[in-house]
């Protein structure tokens, strides 16, 4: 699991660092730097 240099307690920050996670799982893509 990758470690996200931005910490925030914004929600909609958290869906999408789930999503991109969730999507690195399941696609061989290179990490998204946010």
């Amino acid at each position: 699991m990758k470690v996200y240099a931005c910490h925030t307690n914004d929600d909609r920050f958290w869906a999408l660092a789930l999503a991109v996670y969730a999507a690195e799982q399941a696609l061989p893509i290179p990490g998204i730097p946010i």
